[in-house]
C-alpha cells in the first residue's frame, strides 16, 4: 500500500488568511455601529471623523480581500491535493472538489464575502451619514452570518451524533463570538499605530470591551 503524505501548511495558511479577513470585517461592523458612531455624535472627535472613515473603509476592504483570497486559495490547495491523491489533472480535480460539502461551503463563503463587498461599496456613504444603526449594516451582518454558518457546517460539530444541527448552531455562535473578539483586537492594534488616533482609541476601548 502506498501512503501519500499531503502537506497541510498551505491549507493552514489559506485558512488563517480567510479567518483573519473574516474577523476584521466583523470587528469593523461592531466597532463602528456600537463604538465609533456613538463617539462621533459628540463634537469632541469631529477632527478625527475623516480619518476614522478612512481607517474603517481601508480595514473593511482589507478584510474582504483577505477573506475572499483565503477561500480562493483553499479551493486551489484542496483541488491540488485531490489531483495528487487521485493522479488527476488539476482541471479534473477542481470540479470534483467543488462538488464536495467542503468545496460547496467554501464557495458559499466566498460568495458571502463578495456580497459584503458589493453592499458596502453601495451603502458606505449611507452608513457614514446615519446617526443610528442602518439596515445596510444589518444586511452586512446577515451576510457574515451566512459565512459563519458555512464554516460551522463543515466543522467538527457535524461529527457529533447527538443532535448535530444543535451542535452546528452552538459552533456557529462560538465562531462569530471568537471572530468578533479577534478582529476587534487586530483593529485596535492598527488604530494604536497612529499617534493621531490614540486619544480616540482611549475613548473607544471601554466600548470595545
Amino acid at each position: 500500500m502506498e501512503i501519500v503524505q499531503v502537506a497541510t501548511t498551505p491549507e493552514a495558511v489559506s485558512s488563517a488568511v480567510e479567518l483573519a479577513g473574516n474577523g476584521v470585517i466583523w470587528a469593523m461592523l461592531f466597532l463602528f455601529a456600537f463604538g465609533i458612531r456613538p463617539l462621533l455624535r459628540t463634537q469632541k472627535w469631529e477632527s478625527e471623523r475623516r480619518a476614522l472613515y478612512g481607517y474603517y473603509t481601508a480595514l473593511m476592504y482589507a478584510g474582504v480581500g483577505a477573506a475572499f483570497l483565503g477561500g480562493f486559495l483553499q479551493v486551489l490547495v484542496k483541488a491540488g491535493d485531490l489531483a495528487t491523491l487521485k493522479t488527476l489533472a488539476f482541471s479534473q480535480a477542481l470540479p470534483l472538489y467543488t462538488g464536495t460539502a467542503a468545496g460547496v461551503a467554501t464557495l458559499w463563503r466566498m460568495a458571502a464575502v463578495a456580497a459584503v463587498f458589493a453592499v458596502f461599496m453601495f451603502a458606505k456613504k449611507k452608513i457614514f451619514s446615519s446617526a443610528s444603526f442602518t439596515r445596510w449594516e444589518g444586511t452586512l451582518m446577515a451576510l457574515m452570518c451566512v459565512f459563519a454558518y458555512f464554516r460551522a457546517s463543515i466543522s467538527h460539530a457535524t461529527a457529533n451524533p447527538f443532535h448535530p444541527h444543535f451542535s452546528i448552531g452552538v459552533n456557529f455562535l462560538h465562531l462569530v463570538e471568537k471572530d468578533v473578539w479577534a478582529g476587534i483586537l487586530l483593529a485596535l492594534v492598527v488604530l494604536a499605530l497612529s499617534v493621531r488616533m490614540r486619544g480616540f482609541l482611549a475613548a473607544l476601548m471601554p466600548r470595545a470591551f
